[in-house]
């Protein structure tokens, strides 16, 4: 029995409704000139939706209306969709638009121009495992023997096994943590239906390189034994882009060793350790005590190094002796004329 509701392109194409629709292959451009003849193409992607082949497509001169593929994805190339509406019934309204009616009742509407919206009486509803059974007057699409949606005309529902991308949809795109440089970027990632491309809005941001390093032992403080974690840039696959750091670990210099650096004697990172003798050119020996300690403190955008003689350190501060103990000054004893009080042992 043929059925009252069927799909058409007013003033173009007149649809039959067979319970199926034939299937395509298509090279699909977005916007611009389409054909509906078969042409080889393996997939189109189309806001991180990967259509793949066989294709049912409805187009006219100026472009793509509706794609739908063997996985249940739909793209409707529409500025926005309007769901829960009630189109109007007139179809003088329609020309060159694809419908879908129900007797006289229209329920789905795609219009010929992107900037007009389309309307759905009820919704879309995506990644359906299991379509709905099909009554008298419902439309299945399908490819070849596959279904890969239902319309529901009872109640005006697109049921569809794959994704809806459409204008200011997620559809593929990914929300998440996203680099930018030395930025870290939480981007809200949304489809373009015209250019067939995900963009995003910029939710916040962070400079890694900025970001404030963090000092176990609070700072300059050689009676506490800590690591200074220092953030420098951002790295990680989106959406899981985040700061990356280095840590650093405060330290005894071991007698046996000595520390070879680059003139400035300031940066760890261009220091290394040797047992004994010289250094290696362009470096030179910039402690040599076992009694040394390497401090890290945090600075207001990255680090500083320290480093501290824990003997005379110690004697400094009244105590008798000190020395370095896993990476930190232990002081101990009284110094000449010192305060009692400095007969504690700091540790």
């Amino acid at each position: 029995m043929v059925k009252e509701v069927y799909p058409l392109l007013v003033g173009m194409i007149i649809l039959s409704i067979f319970y199926y629709f034939y299937p395509s292959y298509a090279a699909l451009p977005l916007r611009g000139n389409t054909t509906t003849e078969p042409v080889t193409s393996e997939s189109i992607e189309i806001c991180g939706i990967n259509f793949t082949a066989p294709f049912f497509n409805i187009s006219k001169s100026k472009g793509l209306l509706l794609l739908m593929d063997s996985n249940g994805n739909i793209y409707i190339n529409s500025s926005n969709v309007l769901e829960n509406t009630d189109p109007s019934d007139d179809l003088s309204l329609y020309t060159n638009c694809f419908i879908i009616r129900y007797f006289s009742d229209i329920q789905f509407v795609i219009p010929s121009n992107y900037y007009n919206n389309a309307e759905i009486k009820s919704t879309i509803k995506e990644n359906q495992n299991s379509l709905p059974t099909v009554s008298d007057y419902d439309i299945v699409f399908k490819i070849y023997d596959t279904s890969i949606g239902v319309f529901k005309v009872n109640e005006g529902s697109l049921y569809i096994k794959g994704k809806a991308v459409l204008n200011g949809r997620q559809a593929g795109c990914v929300d998440g943590y996203y680099c930018n440089s030395d930025i870290v970027e939480f981007r809200d990632y949304y489809c373009n239906a015209y250019s067939g491309k995900c963009e995003y809005s910029l939710i916040s941001s962070e400079d890694c390189s900025q970001k404030l390093s963090i000092d176990t032992d609070g700072g300059d403080n050689p009676f506490i034994k800590g690591t200074l974690t220092d953030y420098t840039t951002c790295s990680g696959n989106p959406p899981r882009a985040h700061c990356i750091y280095t840590t650093y670990t405060d330290y005894c210099i071991p007698s046996s060793l000595i520390l070879c650096c680059t003139p400035d004697c300031d940066n760890p990172e261009d220091c290394y350790l040797q047992t004994g003798g010289i250094c290696s050119e362009g470096y030179v020996t910039c402690l040599i005590s076992s009694n040394t300690l390497v401090e890290y403190y945090p600075d207001s955008s990255s680090y500083r190094v320290k480093t501290y003689d824990c003997g005379d350190y110690c004697i400094g501060l009244g105590f008798s002796y000190g020395y370095c103990n896993y990476g930190r000054c232990i002081c101990k004893g009284v110094g000449g004329g010192a305060s009692p009080l400095l007969a504690l042992v700091k540790e």
